[in-house]
């Protein structure tokens, strides 16, 4: 019997790739539109995510959009 390994990505990890790979993203408040009305997140969750692995993310990804994200998230 083998041993396997799920790796589960945490939520900002999946926001991340999410937006990443998500058309018509052109500004914070795209990110935040897109966030809550059309994924239908609650702002409440938003602001309970973890804006330092948010951070870190957008420094690997190196990408515009994840920067919207980011903003997004810290100015809730």
């Amino acid at each position: 019997d083998e041993s396997r390994m799920i790796l589960i990505a945490t939520k900002e990890k999946a926001l991340v790739d999410k937006i990443y790979f998500s058309l018509h993203i052109n500004s914070s408040q795209d990110v935040l539109m897109y966030l809550t009305e059309s994924l239908r997140i609650d702002k409440k969750e938003l602001r309970n995510l973890k804006v330092k692995k948010l951070f870190a993310l957008h420094k690997i990804y190196n990408n515009q959009k994840i920067s919207y994200l980011y903003k997004a998230i810290r100015s809730l």
